[in-house]
């Protein structure tokens, strides 16, 4: 069952044009879920393009409760895109391709020139591959894990550590990637979606295969709350437009 609550009505006017014209990257979350804002979207981010020439773009659209997966609006908003991020669930749905390679394939041709398509897998970790001339798809694996307590948050735990590496850390693809298994990782080790804020300290231990605990005491070092501020900055963006 999903209510939308107050995302039903949230929409463009709803937003800070001043605060978006400075943004470096811009992430659209939950994008089934703002029935108002996502016609509104396409123009939303080519004007900030305008304002900001070097802005990237990531998208992330969330299980399709009515299971339509946008048609063509979301076709155009693909195209504006420098990473779309699905689960395999929404890849096939989006794509209307039930084979993941195929449907990898389908997603990365309608993504801006030169962008990417990073496809989160469960247990399997990432794959992705760029829509660019002769580019090969690349895999991530996940750090093993112990037991899995919980599932809910595993996605956006992947999409904070991503954007953190991606945004703010070395830039590259494949490490906001592993970054992102590693927060997932660590997500699904408890119950509910956010009890806690990332910190490195707990990515480093998830991979080096280490579980970590329900408070984040025994895997934190003097100096990481910098590291939580800044993830939990990533995680804001990741949810800005939910």
């Amino acid at each position: 069952m999903t209510n939308l609550g107050a995302m039903a009505d949230l929409s463009e006017a709803d937003l800070d044009r001043g605060e978006l014209a400075q943004a470096q990257h811009l992430h659209l979350g939950g994008y089934f879920s703002v029935p108002k804002l996502a016609p509104q979207l396409v123009a939303l981010v080519q004007a900030a393009r305008s304002a900001r020439p070097d802005l990237t773009v990531s998208l992330d659209t969330n299980y399709d409760a009515a299971e339509k997966w946008g048609g063509e609006q979301l076709m155009q908003l693909l195209g504006e895109v420098d990473v779309f991020l699905p689960n395999e669930v929404e890849a096939r749905g989006v794509s209307g391709v039930q084979d993941l390679d195929e449907a990898l394939a389908w997603l990365a041709r309608r993504v801006r020139p030169g962008g990417s398509v990073v496809m989160t897998c469960g247990a399997d970790g990432v794959r992705g591959l760029a829509n660019a001339a002769g580019a090969e798809a690349w895999t991530v694996p996940a750090p093993a894990v112990a037991e899995v307590v919980d599932t809910t948050g595993a996605g956006d735990a992947f999409n904070a550590a991503f954007l953190h590496e991606l945004v703010y850390g070395s830039g590259d693809l494949r490490a906001a990637a592993a970054s992102g298994v590693r927060g997932g990782s660590c997500a699904v080790q408890h119950e509910g979606a956010c009890q806690t804020l990332l910190t490195h300290a707990m990515l480093e231990a998830v991979g080096r295969g280490c579980s970590v605990a329900a408070s984040p005491s025994s895997t934190t070092s003097a100096g990481d709350d910098d590291e939580a501020a800044a993830a939990a900055a990533a995680a804001a963006a990741a949810a800005a437009a939910a």
